[in-house]
């Protein structure tokens, strides 16, 4: 299987006794509190970031349905990494880093 385009990062651990390097990595990346999920590319750049902070996050390959959730209506992002009502081509030609 390809890899993943995309990557989901949620951010597990707060930043409460972490060095000043692994804050600034994690700002860098959009996490800012906990629990908070942010949508990455999976490029060599970002694929560093994430390793140095390893110990504080989740990271999932992100999916898509395009079929939108009953009762929602647009893009919707869950939890589990699935990206609803878009397919990945669509999804990509909005998603800015």
């Amino acid at each position: 299987a390809a890899p993943a385009k995309l990557h989901a990062v949620t951010l597990l651990r707060g930043t409460a006794q972490k060095s000043a390097r692994v804050k600034q990595t994690l700002e860098a990346l959009g996490l800012k509190h906990r629990h908070e999920t942010v949508i990455h590319k999976n490029t060599p750049t970002v694929n560093g970031m994430l390793r140095h902070v390893m110990h504080c996050i989740d990271i999932k390959p992100v999916r898509f349905d395009p079929k939108p959730l009953p009762g929602k209506s647009g893009i919707f992002f869950s939890n589990a990494g699935v990206v609803h009502g878009a397919t990945e081509e669509a999804f990509l030609k909005t998603f800015q880093e």
